[in-house]
């Protein structure tokens, strides 16, 4: 229940930054720190690595910090009925595509 509530807040987070998003000239870019991704949805960036076993948001943005590149992570469900996935992105969140229906995921950059 917990995840949940967190999860709605970061949705709540997502929405409010989405027009902050858009301003892409700003010099300094604000980190996304558990918020849904609100990139553009022609972005598709390929993760460095995706993995079911790490089962928090720490966890998984401790596996960016250690991983040479990774500047974003995804974690969450890809669909409704799969186990969460950590998914680690050598771009900023900035750039990660909003999530598509039955898609739980937040973003975090690694300066969180």
């Amino acid at each position: 229940a917990d995840n949940g509530s967190n999860n709605g807040a970061a949705t709540n987070n997502g929405d409010a930054n989405a027009n902050n998003g858009q301003n892409q000239d700003q010099p300094k870019k604000r980190n996304v720190c558990g918020a849904a991704p609100t990139g553009p949805a022609t972005s598709a960036p390929t993760p460095l690595l995706t993995r079911e076993d790490i089962t928090t948001q720490d966890a998984c943005l401790a596996l960016c910090k250690q991983t040479s590149g990774c500047q974003a992570v995804e974690f969450g469900k890809p669909s409704a009925n799969e186990p969460v996935e950590c998914r680690l992105f050598n771009v900023p969140a900035s750039q990660l595509p909003a999530p598509t229906d039955g898609q739980t995921f937040v973003a975090f950059d690694t300066a969180c």
